[in-house]
């Protein structure tokens, strides 16, 4: 086979684009395609969405690049690429990163060539029959560390927290992450609720604690990154090193 391609529903289209882009990693192109308009739409943009992707799929120029989203024209790394908006159909994008390519009357054009994202590893999910539970806290005034600790109560074996801006939080929250990486030894990733933009170790650094941060992975793809690290048995240090992209070897 020359690739594959996997219809997926939109709504969380890049949590699936971003673990397959981890765990396949034979150099096929591997395009996951939805749309945003139902098939009862007037001019439902399926069809030629599944076209576009299967294009890009079989081409010889797609090789290597990593799992891909094709939609609306637009060919983009699943390492990157989010949904922007709930509704219109050129949503999905990098938003920092851009585009690795485009069709012009189905035919893909690739803007440079192959190129791995920087701090991107891959991972095999041969020997994994499960993925420990990784919940996603978004930050808020006054929010409670209540839900920490119930997150972690209730099985959780690792922490997303949907910072804001660069991945902060208030001081009484801040001081419960302490406890659980401290004490119970449960990673906790900060990532940002602003969805683009990097969450640098800078600002979040302590010296009575390892706080983890996302780099420039949105909080959903921090929890699939992260479940897949702990699947793996990666430590405190591996799983640090692993969700900071800008240093990651």
């Amino acid at each position: 086979m020359s690739g594959a391609v996997v219809t997926h529903g939109t709504d969380v289209l890049e949590e699936t684009a971003f673990f397959l882009d981890a765990v396949i990693n034979c150099g096929k192109p591997v395009v996951i395609v939805g749309a945003m308009r139902p098939a009862t739409a007037i001019s439902t943009d399926g069809p030629f969405n599944l076209l576009e992707a299967v294009t890009v799929a079989v081409s010889p120029e797609a090789r290597d690049r990593g799992a891909m989203v094709v939609m609306n024209d637009r060919i983009v790394s699943a390492y990157y690429v989010t949904k922007t908006n709930a509704n219109p159909m050129d949503t999905f994008k990098a938003m920092e990163q851009g585009n690795l390519g485009a069709l012009v009357s189905n035919v893909p054009y690739f803007f440079y060539p192959p190129v791995k994202p920087t701090g991107k590893m891959e991972y095999s999910a041969q020997n994994i029959t499960a993925i420990p539970r990784v919940d996603i806290l978004s930050s808020y005034e006054d929010m409670s560390p209540d839900t920490l600790y119930s997150a972690v109560a209730n099985g959780a074996k690792g922490i997303v927290i949907a910072g804001s801006g660069p991945g902060s939080v208030s001081t009484i929250f801040n001081n419960a992450m302490e406890d659980v990486i401290a004490n119970k030894i449960i990673p906790i990733v900060q990532s940002t609720r602003a969805m683009s933009g990097e969450v640098p170790s800078s600002g979040v650094e302590s010296k009575t604690a390892m706080h983890i941060v996302s780099g420039y992975l949105n909080p959903y793809k921090s929890r699939i990154l992260l479940g897949l690290l702990l699947a793996h048995g990666k430590n405190m240090t591996e799983i640090a090193a692993a969700c900071l992209p800008s240093t990651a070897a």
